[in-house]
C-alpha cells in the first residue's frame, strides 16, 4: 500500500539522520513488529502510555487476575491509537476527498465500513444547513 506522507511527518523525516535504502525509518518500532510476528498489538498500549504521560489520559490498571476473564466487555478509551482512524477518515471527508480515496487510504474495503468510520461534527452539521435555501418567504398580507 502506498500512502502519500502528510507534509509535517515529511519535514520532521528530513531532519533525521540519513538512513540506508533499505532500514527502518524507526528501528525500535520495527523490532518490535517483527518479535510480534509482524502484529501491532503494542502500538496501541504504547500510544496510550504515551497519552499517560502526557496527561491526557488515566494509566490503566495492571490487575492481571481480577477473576472476570475476556466474558467482560472491557472499557474503551475515547482517545485511543484506534481514534486516529477515525479521525483521519473524517478529516478527510471533510477536506472533501473522494470516498474512494478515503477508503483506498485508511484500508477499508467497502463504503459501510468507511461510514462507520465517519463522524460528522456540529459545526459541519450547522454549515451544511446555513447552506440550505431560504423556502420561507414573507408575502404581504
Amino acid at each position: 500500500m502506498v500512502i502519500p506522507l502528510a507534509k509535517p511527518l515529511l519535514d520532521y523525516l528530513k531532519k533525521l539522520p540519513p538512513l540506508a535504502s533499505d532500514a527502518p525509518v524507526f528501528p525500535k518500532a520495527s523490532a518490535e513488529r517483527l518479535e510480534a510476528d509482524g502484529e501491532s498489538r503494542r502500538l496501541s498500549a504504547q500510544f496510550h502510555e504515551l497519552l499517560v504521560k502526557a496527561g491526557l489520559a488515566d494509566a490503566r490498571a495492571k490487575d492481571k487476575n481480577s477473576g472476570k476473564g475476556h466474558s467482560v466487555k472491557r472499557t474503551v478509551s475515547e482517545l485511543s491509537f484506534h481514534s486516529l482512524r477515525h479521525n483521519t477518515t473524517s478529516w478527510l471527508k471533510k477536506a472533501g476527498v473522494p470516498e474512494s480515496v478515503v477508503r483506498d487510504i485508511i484500508g477499508h474495503e467497502s463504503e459501510l465500513v468507511s461510514r462507520n468510520y465517519t463522524h460528522v461534527d456540529d459545526a459541519t452539521k450547522r454549515k451544511a444547513i446555513q447552506n440550505l435555501p431560504n423556502i420561507i418567504t414573507a408575502k404581504a398580507g
